[in-house]
């Protein structure tokens, strides 16, 4: 087997069981993925991480900012300057569409901020970027990344980075056919915190010295990963839409119809009518009781619950076909170095022969409609972790000291900019 396949397995490897072996990781991984694995938390013993949490990043990040005094003071200018200019153009809705759509920024804008902070250096700018490159509030408020709904945030609309990231237009016309056929692109949000995260954690392999093809690879498998070990969570039971699913799928065999299950939304579990008694369902009465406050809260109607209660309904079927007949017991241990998984949802969704045991007609095609949602979801998340993993090999160069360095980078860029004056950022001044 080539070093370099070996190499990419292991990224995988490591990400989905969270091993800790330094020694087994000098040996096997070489130095090229020694910091990414700090960086994404494959040491974590957190049950239910196993490195693929958003907490791995944070901790990682958390630490280079308690560490490095003056890159924290550049980090804070940076978000404040990045602050000033969402508050200037505002949220406007962060979709999938062309960035020719969203008029309020240019492409562009953010790494053009990054780059104005860090005075150029671009592994730097890199580093300020990555610091909210994700989408998690709770990870992110220690960190003044901001708090809400930060997937509204400027830095994660599409082209944030430059045009270059934009992805491809057969990936937007296959994931919008699929997942908004009458909105269109503008009825998806862009996810692109998932090609700001790639990019940054590529921009690790490219310091370290692992050559561009490399690097696209090993994010496009990660990329995979992520939604592989996503199915294997929800089949295991511990995915908050697949028990609600579950516990509906039970409620239905009782009740005889979804709008039999709504009007007991709507009635507080007030089964009398339906000539159930209150124990018969009390153990979906602590599994929903949440869930039933969330969708009788979003909607009045008992049409409008219907349509939620199969959505919910949708999903635990769909999981249910992955776990019968798309997941191997290798899938969710070393999960994606080709695209089977995907593949097989997508050729499922798409057979007229495939009979889904125990369900209605109806209920099979909803099924078939989640999983090859869900195959879009395999190649969107693909794409964007290939293209942030492209921007991060033009614009990040070959440095194994950078991070021994940081503080001393930073410190210099810091005091570049207390003597700065106001710079132009796609067209408008950014004052200091």
């Amino acid at each position: 087997m080539p070093r370099s396949y070996l190499l990419l397995i292991l990224i995988v490897f490591f990400h989905s069981i969270g091993h800790s072996s330094t020694a087994i990781l000098s040996t096997l991984c070489g130095e090229y993925c020694s910091e990414y694995l700090k960086m994404i938390g494959s040491n974590s013993t957190a049950s239910g991480d196993d490195g693929w949490s958003n907490s791995g990043l944070y901790q990682y990040n958390k630490q280079i900012i308690d560490n490095n005094r003056c890159f924290q003071q550049l980090f804070s200018h940076f978000i404040d300057r990045e602050k000033a200019f969402d508050t200037r153009y505002g949220r406007s809705a962060n979709t999938l569409a062309v960035d020719s759509e969203n008029t309020n920024i240019t492409s562009g804008w953010h790494w053009d901020l990054a780059m104005n902070v860090s005075h150029g250096d671009k592994n730097l700018a890199m580093m300020l970027i990555g610091q909210c490159g994700h989408d998690d509030a709770a990870a992110a408020l220690p960190l003044n990344c901001g708090n809400g709904s930060l997937r509204q945030h400027s830095r994660y609309r599409s082209g944030s980075l430059g045009k270059s990231t934009l992805l491809d237009p057969e990936i937007v016309n296959l994931v919008t056919r699929i997942q908004s056929p009458t909105k269109g692109a503008s009825g998806l949000g862009s996810k692109y915190y998932h090609l700001v995260g790639a990019a940054y954690l590529a921009c690790s392999l490219v310091r370290a010295g692992m050559s561009a093809p490399r690097v696209h690879k090993a994010q496009a498998i990660a990329g995979r990963s992520y939604r592989v070990r996503s199915l294997c969570a929800s089949t295991r039971g511990n995915n908050y839409r697949f028990n609600n699913g579950y516990a509906l799928t039970e409620l239905l065999q009782k009740l005889g119809s979804v709008e039999n299950i709504a009007k007991l939304f709507k009635t507080n579990w007030n089964a009398t009518e339906f000539g159930i008694s209150q124990d018969s369902i009390r153990k979906q009465i602590q599994t929903l009781s949440r869930f039933q406050e969330r969708v009788v809260t979003e909607t009045t109607t008992i049409e409008g619950i219907s349509i939620k209660i199969q959505e919910m309904l949708s999903f635990a079927d769909a999981s249910e076909i992955v776990k019968t007949d798309v997941l191997s017991m290798g899938d969710c241990v070393l999960p994606a170095i080709t695209k089977r998984v995907s593949e097989k949802m997508k050729s499922i969704a798409e057979s007229k022969g495939y009979i889904c045991k125990g369900l209605s007609e109806e209920r099979c095609k909803r099924a078939k409609s989640r999983l090859l949602t869900w195959y879009a979801d395999f190649e969107w998340t693909e794409a964007q972790h290939r293209k942030g993993a492209e921007f991060a090999t033009e614009q990040c160069s070959q440095d194994k000291d950078f991070i021994s360095n940081l503080e001393t980078r930073a410190c210099i860029a810091l005091e570049k900019n207390k003597q700065a004056i106001p710079v132009q950022i796609n067209s408008e001044a950014v004052a200091d």
